[in-house]
């Protein structure tokens, strides 16, 4: 049996026996492999790199107490809800139900009053935690430690709404948009960031899900008015070209890596699928 490692856990901020911590929820890879495809493993893209491996990301980072804590209060439901090649995608199904939306060209908001069967708050606490721990400087890529995203003096704010301490913080805000193709493109990508005037913007995408995070001083008031964390207006968006945006930003990543050939073809022909279907 290995030796423990102990060391503070970097949630609950604890001297405890550190769990080897995944980025990426373990669950969602099965969703990443395309089993036909010359190359089956999971297809997974940063800001900067783009690969497919067997090998899941993974640092010492958290005790036992706040993985269980971070899988209980918002990834079990989530993963429960994804998409899956074999049972559909639940949660899009339950968002559609709503009775209230507004549509515009591709993408479509779902008003979430009165739908009990979607857990906001399971969602909110999942982004926030994949969010959270991107910022960590623990994450190993090419042999070189870094963090994905920086929240900067946000981050203890973030740190502890996930441990149920404080409401989430007022500075920031949450949006989730689902895809509205029956199958989604196959890839994951990692949380990155891109600076706005007065704001910075963060996203992460998996297959059918894509979630934005505006934090700052100036976040625009659409991301305030309507979104998971709006007061106002609970609102998921449904949008039909969600993965031809997610695939054109893959393509701006691998001009300048050396991502497996696999990957961009099946990229391009889910494009070239997608662009074909009739329109309704």
């Amino acid at each position: 049996m290995s030796e423990e490692l102990r060391r503070i856990c970097l949630l609950c901020l604890q001297e405890k026996v550190i769990q080897n911590s995944h980025l990426l929820p373990a669950a969602f890879y099965p969703d990443l492999s395309e089993p036909t495809a010359e190359n089956p493993n999971p297809a997974i893209v940063s800001k900067e790199v783009a690969f497919q491996s067997s090998r899941q990301l993974t640092a010492d980072a958290l005790c036992a107490a706040c993985e269980h804590l971070l899988n209980s209060r918002g990834e079990d439901w989530v993963i429960r809800h994804r998409w899956q090649r074999k049972k559909g995608f639940l949660l899009r199904e339950k968002v559609m139900k709503a009775k209230y939306f507004i549509t515009d060209g591709s993408l479509t908001a779902y008003h979430l009053a009165g739908l009990d069967n979607v857990n906001v708050s399971k969602l909110v606490h999942f982004a926030t935690g994949m969010f959270w721990r991107a910022s960590l400087n623990v994450w190993t890529v090419n042999r070189i430690k870094k963090r994905f995203i920086s929240v900067g003096k946000y981050g203890d704010d973030f740190r502890r709404f996930l441990l149920g301490e404080a409401d989430f913080p007022s500075k920031a805000a949450l949006c989730l948009t689902l895809s509205g193709q029956p199958e989604p493109l196959l890839l994951a990508k990692l949380p990155h960031s891109v600076t706005r005037d007065g704001y910075h913007l963060h996203s992460f995408t998996v297959p059918g899900m894509k979630f934005d995070l505006a934090v700052g001083n100036q976040i625009p008031a659409k991301f305030g008015t309507m979104g998971l964390t709006s007061a106002q207006n609970k609102v998921i968006f449904v949008d039909d070209a969600l993965d031809l945006l997610v695939h054109e930003s893959v393509r701006k990543v691998t001009r300048n890596t050396r991502m497996v050939a696999g990957l961009r073809k099946h990229a391009e022909n889910h494009r070239k699928q997608q662009s074909e279907e009739p329109n309704s």
